[in-house]
């Protein structure tokens, strides 16, 4: 697994994006600081139609943030399935959210560190945030931006600096070489013609987002000075009396421009590979996570149901869920006593000795980059893991659906192709009347009746002992409509 932090995200993208092009399909996974059932106004309900739960997630997602990002690739390379998995720390610099203690302690009791999140967290954007954000960069509109603000500082200090040299009215712009370099991290002009009072506010290298925005600023302001970086830590700045030619520098701003907007996309570069490549991606459970993918890397969540429905899809060719096709697998799986579809349920079945008469004997070794067992990356809860395997149980429930079909010696491209039109385009909707969503039609009617009853058929039985929390577990998730049939029980008999 591949810890992705600002200080190699540049370098790894083109690693990463060879990993998505090169794969069969890709896991992903988010892990977020609270659940939408944390939100008052997005508690769900069974009686919920799908427009209304959608509204309710849509809500909860645009105030809970995610806070992890994690995908892995899955590539066959000869009789192995190599896995390429990627673990994002997300983190908004600027903004308000909402967030659940309840959350926090879970991820804490999980391994996850949040010093470590805000100091190696990575930024990430939707289109509509951008659009918002350069604007307010560019007009100088910067109070919701502290990130910025604190850049804008940095920018006017080193202007100052070099304003105060007063050297550039004796420097020839016709000697490209004639030029002076001064280290912003002591304040010295390196050509040793002056020393100036040292300051702590060049404290640190600059990020590649903060140095392009410090040069975008110098360069607006200072021209027809051109000012760049001259060393790989960005702290040696250098200055020449002019630009080359108009043309020079109206290419270089813009290369600095496309620097910051793609500085404050961040994450989002990986989630716009994954629509380049038209992958198909697997999720397990996956409905908030899509919600989470579109919201936080892709546009802000369209109003309606429908319209969110058909833009996943012309976004991505293929979405698998692996509960989807758990669930098609229901019958077979029950057979050898699995009968859980949550995926830490799915994980303990497959590495059980039983699930081997399930799977076929002949089969692809998965070769994972995970770091070794008793790591704390190695663990559910953590998004590159669970992505990690999601995808493994995608692979093995496809491997059951092949054994069942007497089909053998499928390639990874040929065993996704087969169980397509099992489960493709198709995401669990809990706790709704209607079996699936469906992102490329209309979801199947719902069957539930309008009264369900519950009758005690024998006393003491396993069954009664089960009303209790079967009342309770549903009049916490909301208006369930029970009839009780007092002729056949009274109430104490059910809370006893």
């Amino acid at each position: 697994m591949v810890e992705v932090t600002p200080s190699n995200f540049h370098e790894l993208l083109p690693e990463i994006e060879k990993a998505i092009e090169q794969a069969a399909f890709v896991g992903f996974d988010f892990e977020l600081l609270g659940l939408p059932t944390a939100v008052d106004a997005s508690s769900m309900t069974l009686f919920d139609s799908v427009e209304c739960r959608y509204k309710k997630l849509r809500r909860a997602v645009q105030q809970i943030p995610p806070c992890q990002f994690g995908i892995a690739c899955f590539q066959q390379q000869s009789n192995k399935i190599v896995v390429k998995s990627y673990w994002f720390p997300l983190f908004k610099p600027s903004g308000s959210s909402s967030f659940s203690y309840s959350a926090l302690k879970f991820l804490s009791d999980n391994g996850y560190g949040f010093d470590k999140w805000i100091r190696n967290g990575l930024p990430y954007s939707n289109q509509d945030e951008l659009s918002a954000d350069l604007n307010k960069i560019f007009a100088e509109d910067l109070d919701s931006l502290p990130n910025f603000k604190e850049m804008r500082s940095k920018a006017d200090w080193a202007k100052l600096l070099i304003l105060s040299l007063g050297k550039f009215n004796t420097m020839d712009p016709s000697e490209n070489d004639h030029s002076l370099v001064i280290n912003m991290s002591s304040e010295t002009i390196i050509d040793e013609r002056e020393e100036l009072t040292p300051s702590n506010f060049w404290q640190s290298k600059p990020s590649r987002l903060e140095a392009n925005y410090i040069l975008y600023c110098l360069n607006e302001d200072l021209k027809p000075l051109r000012v760049e970086f001259a060393n790989d830590d960005m702290t040696l700045l250098k200055v020449t009396p002019n630009w080359k030619n108009e043309f020079e520098y109206r290419e270089e701003m813009k290369k600095m421009v496309k620097e910051i907007s793609d500085g404050i996309c961040g994450v989002s570069l990986v989630f716009r590979v994954l629509v380049r490549h038209k992958v198909k991606l697997v999720g397990h459970n996956s409905l908030l996570d899509h919600m989470y993918l579109y919201q936080a890397f892709y546009r802000n969540l369209p109003e309606t149901y429908v319209e969110w429905k058909k833009s996943v899809s012309n976004n991505f060719s293929t979405i698998f869920d692996t509960k989807i096709l758990a669930k098609e697998m229901a019958k077979v799986l029950s057979e050898y006593g699995q009968r859980e579809h949550a995926l830490h349920s799915l994980i303990a079945f497959f590495a059980e000795p039983r699930s081997r008469l399930l799977l076929p004997q002949k089969m692809c070794k998965i070769e994972y980059s995970l770091p070794e067992r008793g790591d704390h990356a190695l663990k559910l809860h953590n998004s590159a893991y669970d992505a990690a395997m999601t995808g493994e149980m995608f692979y093995k429930l496809s491997l059951v659906c092949m054994k069942e079909a007497k089909l053998q010696d499928l390639s990874l491209d040929q065993l996704v192709s087969f169980v397509s039109p099992l489960c493709d385009n198709r995401i669990p909707l809990p706790l709704i009347d209607s079996s699936f969503c469906n992102l490329i039609g209309p979801d199947p009617e719902g069957v539930r009746p309008d009264v369900i009853r519950l009758v005690k058929r024998q006393p003491n039985s396993k069954f009664t002992s089960l009303l209790p929390r079967c009342f309770f577990g549903y009049a916490k998730a909301g208006a369930f409509q029970i009839s009780f049939l007092f002729s056949s029980f009274s109430l104490s008999d059910l809370l006893c």
